[in-house]
């Protein structure tokens, strides 16, 4: 591996190669410890990821594998990349919760090691490692890797791709390696065009920044290979859509690219939110680093304006400053609004926050007297320590959870508090090294601790009412339906059709269709309908789901 030789150390080749391999293991453990531990210390999570735990598994048992299923029915809104992942871990581990999760957990493993190796021959050591423990250390992107979704996948793949391009752009010439097209045919795959979108805007504003002619942007362009590039895609991608596109007579198309892509573009489908809803999603999913971002602006702002004349270090941190920008303002735009869909910026931000403290650490122009500078190189430490003593009295007064519970996460809260004052220490004494390194051991211990303890206690909160139901039904052979709302975990379990009511007539149908007895899984919302009675056949509830035994209505006469 090359080492940047303004950062390269008086010694053998074999040592600097041991070295690297040494930190490749620490970051490979580091990412490991982040992402797999817990995975199976919960079970399914209605809705965030049952939907596609059980798309997968009703794929593999009806061998239906073109398009997703839900609740035994086709459904068009996504490709199918993301439902195969989970199915090659279904026939290796067999079904389960863990092994749904498995691709998501590996998708962040690999691109937290991929953004150090990318890294490692822009910028060095230091700025790789740094890179690789912020993305590998940012909630948002640790949470969403610990549940069933194809936005982990989705980042993963696009990542890399965006690093190939980034690589290519910003040497001089150097040629893009074409495996990076196979990347983003694989993204299209696992989330449709919006991967190929996002690429294209980020270039272009690349090349209108750091070029100051058609000609020099043109050629810098063509390195990209554009023609063999998109030949890979097309390639890759079409055969999938075609084969969607005739096995559903053309739904699938209209379904997948009109409705969902380009209805969440208007934001006539869901998840319509405020165009500031990603603000604090971003600042408290990528704690502590996201704090950083304020400090470093005035040294983005240097580059762009000599941003005719960048090294090739530069106008890396350029490129991903432009790959930052694209993904944060178009989900911004669109109405349409999830927490996930800004994971795809995530290698980009580790990156530039990486390089705006590897400079932190080599200047020492930067005087903790500066009051400025020194309040924004200790307030993330600050908060840590704050929030973590904070978030410990809090638990021992109040007593949310079971105590073994309790006891982890409050050890992993002391941990974090005694490494975050560490780092204001080390801060305070200017030795930027230690107080980084302090920060993110906190950070790895929060996430390694408190991510799975979370998903345990909402688990414990939300769910169990799911199974407690579930095994009741079982236990009495009877019929289930849910009302208006799909409950994915159901037809896990049952490994059958659970059929959702929205109206009466359906509930009718229901009881005179299916055998005795009969279960109905309702949310609170029931209580409102006076022709439900539900309040009289209330069987379980923890107070947010119910589960009703429906026979002897009137609607079954």
């Amino acid at each position: 591996m090359a080492v940047h030789q303004s950062l390269a150390m008086p010694e053998s080749k074999n040592c600097a190669k041991g070295k690297d391999w040494l930190i490749f293991l620490a970051l490979f453990v580091m990412a490991l410890i982040c992402f797999l531990p817990g995975l199976n210390y919960y079970g399914m999570l209605d809705p965030t990821d049952s939907f596609f735990i059980e798309a997968a598994r009703e794929m593999m048992q009806c061998k239906h594998y073109i398009i997703a299923l839900a609740n035994y029915i086709e459904w068009y809104e996504k490709p199918v990349l993301s439902f195969w992942s989970m199915i090659l871990f279904y026939k290796i581990f067999g079904i389960s919760a863990w092994a749904g999760r498995l691709p998501a957990a590996l998708s962040g493993i690999i691109l937290v090691i991929s953004t150090y190796l990318f890294t490692l021959p822009k910028f060095g050591r230091r700025t790789a490692i740094l890179a690789s423990v912020i993305l590998c250390t940012s909630p948002l992107f640790v949470i969403v890797g610990h549940v069933a979704l194809a936005d982990e996948f989705l980042s993963m793949l696009f990542g890399i791709a965006m690093f190939y391009a980034g690589l290519a752009l910003t040497a001089t010439g150097q040629k893009i390696n074409l495996l990076g097209y196979v990347f983003l045919a694989l993204a299209v795959l696992c989330k449709g065009p919006i991967s190929i979108v996002l690429a294209l805007l980020t270039i272009f504003l690349y090349l209108v920044i750091v070029n100051n002619s058609w000609e020099s942007a043109k050629k810098n362009f063509l390195c990209l290979r554009p023609f063999s590039g998109f030949l890979i895609v097309l390639l890759l991608s079409i055969p999938y859509f075609y084969s969607a596109h005739v096995s559903t007579n053309g739904v699938f198309t209209q379904q997948f690219f009109l409705r969902q892509n380009l209805g969440r573009m208007q934001g006539t489908v869901n998840h319509q939110e405020a165009l500031w809803y990603y603000i604090p999603i971003f600042f408290g999913g990528y704690f502590p680093w996201s704090v950083y971002l304020f400090p470093s602006l005035p040294w983005f702002k240097k580059l762009f304006l000599k941003r005719l004349n960048l090294n090739e270090k530069q106008k890396f941190v350029v490129f991903c400053a432009c790959w930052f920008v694209v993904v944060a303002s178009l989900f911004m735009s669109i109405p349409t609004k999830l927490y996930t869909y800004i994971l795809p910026f995530s290698p980009a931000f580790a990156v530039l926050i990486a390089s705006y403290l590897d400079r932190v650490v080599r200047s020492k122009r930067i005087n903790i007297k500066d009051k400025k500078s020194s309040f924004w190189l200790l307030l993330p430490a600050g908060l840590c320590l704050i929030a973590s003593i904070g978030a410990f009295l809090f638990l021992w007064f109040m007593r949310p959870m079971k105590i073994g519970l309790l006891t982890i996460v409050s050890a992993g809260l002391m941990s974090i508090a005694i490494y975050s004052a560490r780092s204001l220490f080390w801060f305070l004494k200017r030795k930027y090294r230690h107080a980084l390194l302090s920060l993110g051991l906190s950070s790895i211990l929060a996430c390694a601790i408190l991510v799975p303890a979370f998903f345990r206690y909402f688990y414990e909160v939300h769910q169990v009412v799911f199974e407690r139901a579930i095994t009741f039904v079982q236990a009495k052979n009877g019929s289930l339906a849910t009302l208006f709302s799909p409950v994915p975990s159901t037809s896990f379990y049952l490994q059958r059709q659970v059929p959702t009511i929205e109206s009466m007539p359906q509930l009718s149908k229901f009881c005179q269709s299916t055998p005795k007895p009969h279960f109905l899984l309702a949310s609170k919302n029931c209580l409102k309908l006076p022709e439900l009675q539900a309040a009289k056949h209330i069987i379980l509830s923890d107070g947010h789901w119910f589960l009703l035994n429906i026979d002897g209505f009137p609607w079954q006469n």
